[in-house]
């Protein structure tokens, strides 16, 4: 889903019915052709699989490498396979020294720079087959470090 409100889908759903699981959504400032698209998705809590749940499931390294590859189909239809590059447990304090949402790159400066900072904050980092086109960015809590402020990524990218 696409919105103008990052809150409105966390407690509503696809139809825009109230709902405590909410809907998967994409950042209100994400445009579908940005270099990382990022969506946001409840974490449901332990035992559940729905929503984003089990994203937490990346935390395990043999999950990671059975499920490496992640399928996105976007508005139009169109499929498309992304590695998983990154695992990352994050607190929202740290937007000022890494804004894991950051869409685009000026240039080859800036994109290194936030890759090298992706890596070194990742619990798991794994090159991807190619140098990633783009990158989406799932995002969901994760209060068992960082409480209310704690997040967990799982960032996939698409190779050219």
């Amino acid at each position: 889903m696409g919105t103008d409100d990052n809150a409105f889908y966390l407690s509503h759903d696809f139809t825009g019915d109230k709902s405590s699981a909410g809907c998967p959504f994409m950042d209100k400032d994400t445009q579908v052709w940005d270099f990382n698209r990022i969506i946001y998705g409840h974490n449901m809590g332990t035992g559940s699989d729905a929503m984003f749940s089990t994203l937490l499931d990346y935390e395990k390294e043999d999950y990671l490498k059975e499920h490496r590859t992640i399928y996105f189909t976007d508005a139009y239809g169109s499929a498309a396979a992304y590695q998983v590059m990154a695992v990352v447990k994050y607190s929202i304090d740290d937007l000022a020294e890494w804004d894991f949402r950051t869409r685009n790159h000026g240039d080859m400066e800036s994109y290194n720079a936030w890759m090298e900072e992706l890596q070194g904050r990742a619990l798991y980092y794994e090159e991807p087959d190619h140098a990633p086109t783009s990158i989406i960015t799932l995002a969901t809590c994760d209060r068992r470090i960082f409480g209310k402020k704690g997040r967990f990524l799982v960032v996939v990218g698409m190779g050219g």
